[in-house]
């Protein structure tokens, strides 16, 4: 004879969006174009050294040349597993989380381009166009023509600075951007997410389904939440649970619920007459399925305070799969935009320090 069942088995386990769904698809997309991105730049900084003829925007090539493959290579290292996080968490979170690495990173591209096509490596006396050495009295260049030869040498340092630290940062905030994004997937942490729950008999018929919200310890990265429900548990809270029968839940999404309600929205107390009110909305179930629905709900509500309690005996299988959204607490939003806040201290550091230095300098004996 085999030994009576006293305990459902229980499954915690993380949902992942399609691999082919569009945010993933992009991330993976702009990573093997950075990388290929790099190839291209060394291969042009080679060329225009190869190639003096190029002779009069070499300046602007090498420097957009130099900076280019450092500047994709380490974007595309920071990016290694940003597309197996974000496949991890609702969308419309991945993409506010990406939508300041990847407007830095065009920021940055942009900044490239700009400096491709007008840096000038000038000095007193030289052609801001073509470098050529002119006489004081010259104002306008006897090779290329230009006009206006140096009256705007400083404006224009000042604005070739300018952009070259601003294409610098823009760098910077996207890779701390993306960083911040694969660190957050590695991290185990409390989560806001959707929970859709099976539960079964034990013959693996299913009694009902249903939907609730959650804050759950989880690593996206890793696609493992901790088990069991409570303090200690990898269940943290459970809210505006709705329970139905499979057939009909099928036709549910989780913004679009369907079926009865046996845990109330978050910030409501969950009593004895709210047990007594669920009690009364499972009347004209099954006598199975209202007997396991009301179950649940009394048990991991128990759990959730901290109290030992078990499922009915007709419960044989509870199947919970979660879906994160975001972080819960400050950091769902703060992480996205932490590569801006890295680039905006690095920024002001930068400033103070070249402020600083000058002014040393002068005091110094």
């Amino acid at each position: 004879m085999e030994p009576l069942r006293q305990y459902a088995d229980e499954l915690i386990s993380v949902a992942a969006a399609g691999w082919d769904s569009p945010i993933p698809v992009m991330v993976r997309v702009i990573r093997n174009v950075l990388a290929g991105g790099s190839l291209v730049a060394v291969a042009g900084l080679v060329l225009i050294l190869v190639l003096w003829r190029l002779k009069r925007r070499a300046p602007a090539l090498r420097l957009a040349f130099v900076i280019a493959p450092f500047a994709f290579l380490l974007t595309a290292w920071s990016m290694r597993h940003v597309s197996e996080t974000v496949v991890m968490i609702e969308p419309a979170y991945a993409a506010f989380l990406l939508a300041l690495p990847v407007l830095s990173l065009l920021l940055g591209a942009g900044g490239l381009v700009w400096i491709a096509r007008h840096w000038r490596a000038v000095a007193a006396n030289t052609c801001a166009e073509c470098t050529h050495a002119l006489l004081p009295e010259q104002t306008r260049c006897p090779e290329c023509g230009a006009p206006g030869v140096s009256a705007d040498l400083s404006m224009r340092t000042r604005r070739q600075r300018r952009v070259l630290w601003a294409t610098l940062l823009a760098f910077l905030s996207a890779v701390a951007g993306f960083f911040s994004i694969e660190a957050l997937g590695d991290a185990t942490l409390p989560w806001r997410a959707n929970v859709m729950l099976v539960v079964v008999d034990e013959a693996e018929k299913p009694i009902f389904g249903g939907w609730a919200d959650a804050v759950t310890v989880a690593s996206a990265l890793n696609r493992q939440a901790e088990p069991g429900y409570g303090p200690g548990g990898g269940i943290r809270a459970l809210s505006n649970a709705v329970i139905e029968d499979l057939h009909a839940l099928r036709n549910s999404t989780p913004s679009a619920r369907i079926g009865v309600a046996v845990l109330p929205p978050e910030g409501v107390s969950v009593d004895d007459p709210w047990f007594d009110s669920v009690e009364r909305s499972l009347e004209r179930r099954p006598p199975e399925f209202a007997r396991a629905g009301l179950s649940w709900a009394r048990t991991v509500s128990s759990r959730l305070r901290g109290d030992e309690a078990q499922f009915d005996l007709a419960i044989a299988e509870v199947y919970s799969n979660l879906g994160l959204q975001r972080p819960a607490g400050w950091r769902g939003a703060v992480l996205p935009f932490a590569g801006l806040i890295v680039a905006l201290a690095v920024g002001a550091t930068a400033m103070l320090l070249s402020r600083r230095w000058p002014r040393a300098a002068r005091h110094a004996p």
